[in-house]
């Protein structure tokens, strides 16, 4: 690398940051953690303040999808002080959505509902229509999780809206997975079965690995939950087997807790 050869480090940081995230895309978690955290390492020695916060989020974003939740919870936590130490109000938002999802897979609700709306409050003032979308998206289905059907039900409906304007495919198809989610706990199986076959589709077509098992999850959920209980159980079975190859062990334990529920 000729950053390293002339001994520019924020360059090299920056280069193993998006290294790290062709990584990530490929799949190669593993890997991908490797370059972030040598990528951390060396913002930190410099003290690229900015730079060092961005780096641990990607990290938490790693972390949480090999099913290392504490450790995501922990990375997000010291890229939010670094992040209100420095000002950088925008990015701290999308800090405060990475650790809100994080957040609701350990049950920390309440928090991650207080998180969403500060984020999506921020967004609105600031805005970005599709990190405001995905906010709300995230605060619905917090929602949903304290029993608040009604509220969730009103919030994905705002959402959904401000999505209508977005073609950021990254935030926008995971927004509307959780904006299917939070209608399926209303009842509306069939029809939000429906509408995730193109997320899926359009995800596999871009080799968006993360969504597309996200999708593939909550599609089988759905299925499970609307009575299709065969075909439900063998998108679950394959799901788990992919995403374990893939080191996505989120996904692939919440698809055999889904199996083991039934």
């Amino acid at each position: 690398m000729i950053f390293r050869e002339i001994g520019y480090k924020q360059g090299v940081a920056s280069t193993l940051n998006n290294i790290a995230e062709v990584l990530r895309i490929q799949p190669d978690l593993p890997g991908a953690i490797r370059m972030f955290e040598e990528a951390l390492a060396i913002r930190h020695e410099i003290r690229e303040k900015s730079g060092e916060a961005s780096t641990l989020g990607n990290l938490g974003d790693v972390l949480s999808q090999q099913g290392d939740l504490p450790g995501a919870q922990k990375k997000c936590e010291e890229a939010l002080t670094i992040q209100n130490e420095i000002g950088e109000k925008g990015r701290a938002a999308e800090t405060r959505i990475a650790l809100a999802t994080v957040l609701i897979e350990e049950g920390q609700v309440a928090r991650a509902e207080t998180l969403a709306r500060e984020a999506a409050e921020e967004f609105q003032i600031e805005k970005v229509n599709v990190d405001e979308a995905f906010s709300r998206a995230v605060l619905a289905w917090s929602l949903v999780a304290q029993g608040k059907l009604a509220e969730a039900l009103k919030v994905v409906d705002t959402a959904t809206k401000l999505l209508a304007k977005s073609d950021n495919r990254e935030k926008r198809l995971p927004a509307f997975i959780i904006a299917a989610r939070v209608r399926a706990a209303s009842g509306e199986t069939v029809q939000t079965a429906k509408s995730l076959e193109p997320i899926l589709a359009e995800a596999t077509k871009f080799h968006l690995v993360a969504i597309q098992f996200e999708a593939r999850l909550a599609l089988a959920e759905i299925e499970m939950k609307s009575g299709k209980t065969a075909a439900g159980r063998a998108r679950l079975v394959a799901l788990e087997k992919d995403a374990t190859a893939n080191g996505f062990l989120l996904v692939a334990r919440k698809a055999h807790a889904a199996l083991g529920n039934r």
